[in-house]
């Protein structure tokens, strides 16, 4: 089985953050069993100082948040860690989250220090057991085609 045939984008956040966060949306990941988060930034006039992952089981994503998990460092595949702090411009962040076990609702929020800083964020939502119909709260639309 090749994942990433039944992918969705479930939500897409881009703004520029004067000391504050950026809060995705609450992303519904109903149908699916992983979720793929992309975090990356343009200009940065300081630190990003935390990358947030909740779930929770309310659609609103407000209560009952467990918080998944909250990066203050960061480790590569070969283990280094690296503080966000060393997170520069025209970097990206890569997050896999495996859903099964887990709630249902997933929001990420990025904080920011002093300055204007431009982020983005995506999630991704993948290995799906089948190309499942688009619901509200996901918002996006699925796409399934060969080449």
């Amino acid at each position: 089985m090749i994942h990433l045939q039944n992918i969705k984008v479930a939500d897409f956040h881009a703004d520029t953050v004067a000391s504050g966060s950026l809060a995705t949306g609450v992303v519904d990941t109903m149908g699916f069993d992983f979720a793929t988060i992309i975090i990356t930034a343009g200009a940065l006039a300081g630190d990003l100082t935390a990358i947030k992952v909740d779930v929770t089981d309310n659609s609103d994503g407000s209560t009952d948040a467990t918080n998944l998990v909250t990066f203050e460092s960061t480790a590569d595949v070969g283990g280094t860690t690296n503080a966000l702090n060393a997170f520069d411009a025209d970097e990206s962040i890569l997050v896999e989250v495996d859903m099964i076990g887990k709630g249902r609702y997933l929001k990420t929020t990025l904080t920011a220090g002093s300055g204007n800083h431009d982020l983005a964020c995506v999630t991704l939502l993948s290995r799906a057991a089948e190309s499942p119909a688009d619901s509200a709260a996901g918002s996006g639309t699925t796409f399934k085609f060969r080449a």
